[in-house]
């Protein structure tokens, strides 16, 4: 029996993910492999994340933002995107947010700035709409090994083959700590088996490598 930390719920197998990848979604929630991951570090990290009030979701998934509602209540949460109206509070440009300065104490972006041209100036703004010692949890299509291959330019067809979907602009790589520092965050990388241990790992189904950057302005 496997279990899907995002629910809660107790299943028998996993279903198809995006793509046709075999073994990735839960068939209850539809939580992917990066939302049982974070679903976890959400829930473990009780030391700070519990007292935060005011919560930023970029992208907000349906598996998580109940968990972030949870906790900063339904006055305390905000879910942004700029195309994907189903989910959110707020329609906006992530390279111009409409808050002010300092505004929130726990961030949330997954699978963001791989779509923005301009992956600075939405670096640059998270920084800013956060609290001074807020944190911000960021994951990124990441390839350890290898520079950031980017082209905002290419084609459709290239940057599905290039980056994975043709939404994306670039695949990151090894330099990903430095644009987020350059840009004014201090970050700590980590990946699931970092975190969660094995067994639990493998009942979540969750990727060993999967990775997680723990972002504070610096």
């Amino acid at each position: 029996m496997f279990r899907c930390p995002a629910c809660k719920s107790d299943i028998e197998s996993w279903a198809d993910g995006p793509g046709g990848r075999p073994n990735a979604r839960c068939p209850k929630c539809g939580a992917l492999e990066r939302h049982r991951f974070l679903s976890i570090v959400l829930r473990d990290l009780d030391l700070y994340i519990r007292t935060s009030q005011h919560i930023v979701e970029y992208a907000p998934q349906p598996q998580i933002r109940k968990i972030l509602k949870d906790i900063g209540g339904e006055d305390g949460y905000v879910g942004i995107d700029l195309m994907d109206e189903r989910f959110l509070d707020a329609k906006t440009d992530a390279c111009n947010l409409p808050f002010a300065d300092d505004s929130f104490d726990l961030m949330v972006q997954f699978h963001v700035l791989e779509h923005i041209p301009d992956d600075g100036a939405a670096i640059r703004e998270m920084v800013r709409v956060l609290k001074p010692g807020g944190l911000a949890l960021v994951q990124v299509p990441y390839r350890a090994t290898v520079p950031t291959d980017e082209d905002p330019n290419a084609s459709e067809e290239e940057r599905t083959q290039r980056f994975g979907q043709a939404d994306h602009v670039r695949y990151y790589g090894k330099d990903f700590n430095d644009r987020l520092r350059d840009n004014g965050f201090d970050s700590t990388y980590l990946t699931a088996s970092d975190v969660i241990g094995r067994q639990r790992r493998e009942r979540c189904n969750i990727l060993d490598a999967d990775p997680l950057w723990i972002c504070r302005p610096s």
